[in-house]
């Protein structure tokens, strides 16, 4: 699997004062510029092109599917098509939960067939104590494939609610993939894990032939104070770098509270507001992530004790606005690629170290090279000192550089050439 294996992702950018480029000796390489900062230099995301991607199946080449959970919302009457009538939007996933064995959902199948919607079904184990039964998995299997529509299906999700050990737990999925391969190959294979699970989920992951898409679980509960945990994109970030260059990302499970049973009170304003600013900064920054799916419910009302948050984005005016207007971009797809089955296409990867500009000079950092491009030997390249730390200019100094600017959004990308692209 190609991907950031490090802690700390994210590299400090030192902004300083005026000053002069000179060249100077080099010890690793034909030339070193030393640069003496008394301007700021312009920090740019960095971004490099992959023009050899491999789509995964369904992965839409642009964009992102909207999903949505309807299930628990009886105030909507559980309906997909009134939700898309709330929103105003066609939803392209629709969520469905069960438990390997259980009955199959065939009405409900049929209802997305005839609503031209595609099931997205999140198959978790049977009990806690014998979660690996492989007679459950060929009869469920089996079931999956009758119809033989296109569906994503999130097997065995990481969870605070399972309690999983490595081995046992990658054994069992890649038995599952090799059996759906088999009796359902009209399902797409989702490996995900919620934010609780994140950081020791690399331990579990079962390898990039058994997978087809990597998903992450956020829920925004309110707190004590009546405020959110944290922000969201810290978490976002840490799954986005470790995965983006392996497999199409997906938010199975994004969830706004707008009111806590806890507290009594409400954040209509502020829950407006981090719907707008998820689902926007998705769309521009976060090219790898091809679909999220929003879980439109009150916990409230599921819980036995009246204790929850309220999630849903259909019951409250300015909730359901915010959400209306920020899903309204043409980058929020309304319909599966069913054609997308293994086509080579060109793809964005954003890099956690940010290309800086400094007298109409782009450089990139020592790190993009040796954590993105997974590159040892840089000897043959000139190097650029920038109060202390290396830097490569994107220079014909430097001809395995190339790159382009976009100066309306602060965005560098780096472009393919023969020793730019990403080591596995």
């Amino acid at each position: 699997m190609k991907h950031l294996g490090i802690a700390v992702i994210f590299i400090a950018l030192i902004t300083g004062c005026s000053g002069t480029v000179s060249p100077a000796p080099s010890e690793n390489g034909p030339e070193s510029i030393a640069v003496s900062l008394q301007l700021s230099p312009e920090s740019y995301e960095l971004y490099y092109q992959d023009d050899d991607y491999k789509l995964s199946l369904y992965e839409p080449p642009e964009g992102s599917y909207l999903g949505a959970y309807v299930l628990s919302n009886k105030k909507i009457n559980f309906d997909m098509e009134e939700f898309d009538r709330l929103t105003e939007k066609e939803h392209a996933l629709y969520m469905y939960n069960m438990k390997l064995g259980d009955p199959f959902p065939v009405s409900w199948i049929l209802s997305c067939i005839s609503l031209m919607k595609t099931p997205y079904i999140v198959l978790t184990p049977p009990n806690k104590y014998h979660p690996y039964d492989e007679a459950l998995l060929e009869q469920t299997a089996k079931e999956f494939g009758q119809f033989f529509v296109p569906m994503l299906v999130d097997f065995y999700p990481l969870s605070k609610d399972n309690d999983h050990e490595p081995e046992p737990y990658k054994y069992f999925y890649r038995k599952a993939r090799k059996v759906f391969e088999e009796h359902a190959s009209n399902a797409a294979f989702v490996w995900s894990a919620s934010q609780e699970e994140l950081r020791g989920a690399e331990s579990f992951y079962p390898g990039d032939p058994y997978t087809d898409w990597i998903g992450l679980s956020l829920y925004m509960a309110l707190n004590q104070e009546g405020g959110y945990n944290g922000d969201v994109f810290g978490v976002l970030d840490y799954w986005y770098y470790s995965f983006q260059s392996s497999k199409p990302l997906i938010l199975t499970q994004l969830a706004v509270s707008h009111f806590s049973s806890e507290n009594h009170t409400y954040r209509i304003s502020p829950a407006a507001d981090e719907i707008s600013r998820i689902y926007n900064k998705i769309s521009l920054d976060y090219p790898r992530i091809k679909g999220i799916i929003y879980m439109d419910f009150n916990g409230i009302d599921l819980s036995a004790d009246n204790k929850g948050d309220n999630f849903t984005v259909s019951d409250e005016g300015s909730v359901r606005d915010a959400y209306r207007v920020a899903i309204s971009k043409r980058h929020f797809l309304s319909s599966l690629d069913m054609s997308s089955m293994g086509d080579i296409s060109s793809q964005l990867i954003k890099s956690p170290f940010p290309a800086i500009k400094w007298d109409n000079t782009f450089y990139i950092s020592e790190n993009t090279l040796k954590y993105d491009f997974r590159l040892t030997d840089l000897s043959k390249y000139t190097t650029a000192d920038i109060d202390g730390k290396r830097y490569y200019p994107v220079t014909k100094e430097n001809p395995a550089f190339t790159g382009r600017a976009a100066e309306e959004n602060k965005r560098f990308i780096l472009l393919p050439t023969s020793p730019m692209s990403p080591q596995s």
